[in-house]
């Protein structure tokens, strides 16, 4: 009988180590845009969350946009979820642009100034 429990423990080990490898893929993403707040996860990941509050020079009174740039690491059979909103609808200095790359195939999006949001939020392909 001790034998037999002992075969058994040893097909349970093998059966647990056998299980399948998950692939994991690096996407990069970059958010270009001023004053606006950038949301970007991964599958059903709750995500993660930045601000991007651009500059003004007070000399010209040019307005410059802030760039975000985020990595992100995905299995297959996940969706990109990539948005960047306006902070106050006044704020439509400039295009909001979003951009997604690296292990998968190139994404962008882009709103004009009167558009509050950019989305990117679809499945991928993977290189």
């Amino acid at each position: 009988m001790p034998r037999s429990l002992f075969y058994l423990l040893v097909i349970a080990a093998l059966l647990a180590s056998c299980r399948k490898e998950v692939k994991e893929y690096k996407a990069t993403l970059e958010a270009s845009c001023y004053d606006c707040i950038v949301q970007y996860a991964a599958g059903s990941d709750r995500g993660l969350r930045d601000t991007l509050a651009g500059s003004v020079n007070t000399v010209t009174g040019d307005t410059f946009v802030e760039v975000g740039r985020y990595d992100l690491v995905m299995h297959e059979e996940e969706a990109i979820f990539f948005r960047a909103c306006r902070i106050r609808p006044d704020s439509a200095y400039g295009d909001i642009t979003l951009h997604a790359s690296g292990d998968i195939s190139p994404l962008s999006a882009t709103a004009d100034r009167n558009t509050e949001c950019a989305v990117i939020n679809q499945p991928v392909q993977f290189k």
